[in-house]
């Protein structure tokens, strides 16, 4: 398989310096880093899933939020603000995530929200945004309609858009003329349907066969029927998260399919959790599109994962950097803003630059999407003899998102 020069970015120092502070935080909705209520603080609320297929990346959200919360704390807090922190189960639905929501904007006084993981709860409370008074900040759903034809002023994502994504793996498939025909399996919702119409326009583009385009219900535990389907031919794109991935990949691995394919590739699906949770070394060689990884090897990226490691004993996962990116984005606009009040924050996040972990990145005026690099990485094993996720394959913000989606209309 295509092996691409190990990723190196020019990164400035990190918005939030990198200071031992602790990562705790209960998964109740009583939950909070700082007792209080200063009216003057930096008050976040984390609405994220602890149940269903997408329970363990809501975990990690959180762990990833908490983080650069204590962080910032242990600093003397965001412009001199010390920063509070509200954990919720919004139970991975659009129900769950308007009740909650709700309730931490209109009870508990909190206007910045982040940490839901699926298109369908961020579409359910992205409309209520400017009435809920509150800014959310989007970390993993994909659908391009948050930052196209539904945008709102009071949403922005600091992660990749199925836009973005998309221009990515059509990059990525430019550079491997040698597959001629494609297969692709996704979860039967906005992800996976965007994922397969995009692999199917971008494959016409470029004159190769797409064969099967197979989708599963949410929360598919057998794999079985899909995997029978499958033609073995050529390259597998999966659109497929959480559990949904782990289960598909560890059949597949079962009925010996990876291996009849030149080239495999999980679509946004196969952090480096998803990896561990599926245990089996053969997976090396797998692709993955992702926004971030722990092998990074930038000066800022180094000493982020070094403090992480160090403090919680394990190394951040995919959704813990990309969270920790969505604070630094944040902490930088209240900065700019030199306020905590949601419409001057927000005033400040547009077209905003700012220092992360993943480089340079500045916040598109437009459409609130994120322009930034992103990456195929491949698993790989590292020095410690486990796999993991090497960015290898860097696709830079100018060709992933060169320009905001005609679709969004602020006004």
């Amino acid at each position: 398989m295509h092996q691409g020069m190990k990723a190196r970015l020019a990164v400035a120092a990190v918005g939030v310096a990198l200071l031992a502070g602790g990562c705790s935080g209960s998964a109740s909705d009583e939950a909070s880093s700082n007792g209080g209520g200063d009216s003057e603080a930096l008050r976040i609320g984390v609405t994220a899933p602890q149940t269903g297929p997408y329970a363990l990346y809501g975990k990690e959200q959180i762990a990833g939020v908490q983080f650069a919360v204590d962080q910032a704390n242990a600093n003397g807090g965001v412009d001199g603000r010390k920063v509070e922190l509200k954990i919720a189960d919004d139970l991975g639905t659009a129900e769950g995530a308007i009740a909650v929501s709700q309730r931490m904007t209109q009870r508990d006084g909190i206007k910045f929200l982040t940490g839901m993981v699926s298109s369908p709860e961020i579409a359910a409370v992205a409309p209520k945004l400017e009435s809920l008074g509150a800014v959310m900040i989007g970390v993993q759903a994909l659908s391009n309609d948050f930052t196209g034809k539904d945008c709102t002023p009071n949403f922005f994502r600091t992660t990749m858009s199925a836009r973005v994504d998309m221009n990515g793996i059509a990059a990525f498939m430019k550079d491997h003329p040698e597959i001629k025909e494609w297969d692709t399996l996704g979860a039967d919702y906005s992800f996976g349907q965007d994922s397969a119409a995009g692999v199917k326009a971008v494959a016409e583009e470029l004159g190769v066969k797409v064969n099967k385009q197979l989708l599963a219900p949410l929360g598919t535990t057998d794999f079985g029927s899909y995997i029978s389907q499958l033609t073995g031919r050529g390259g597998l794109i999966v659109a497929n998260a959480g559990s949904d991935a782990v289960s598909f990949f560890k059949q597949a691995k079962q009925f010996g399919l990876l291996e009849k394919y030149d080239l495999v590739m999980s679509d946004a699906g196969m952090h480096s959790s998803v990896l561990e949770a599926i245990g089996d070394p053969s997976m090396e060689g797998v692709w993955a599109t992702t926004n971030w990884e722990p092998r990074l090897d930038s000066e800022a990226n180094v000493e982020f994962v070094k403090a992480y490691t160090e403090k919680v004993g394990t190394p951040p996962t995919t959704n813990v950097g990309n969270s920790y990116v969505a604070m630094q984005f944040l902490f930088a606009a209240v900065t700019k803003a030199k306020s905590v009040d949601p419409l001057k924050v927000r005033e400040a996040m547009n077209g905003l630059t700012f220092d992360s972990i993943n480089g340079e990145l500045t916040m598109s005026a437009d459409d609130h999407q994120i322009k930034a690099p992103m990456y195929v990485a491949q698993v790989t094993k590292g020095e410690d003899g486990k796999l993991g996720l090497d960015p290898s394959f860097v696709v830079p913000a100018s060709v992933n998102n060169p320009e905001p989606d005609p679709a969004c209309n602020m006004k």
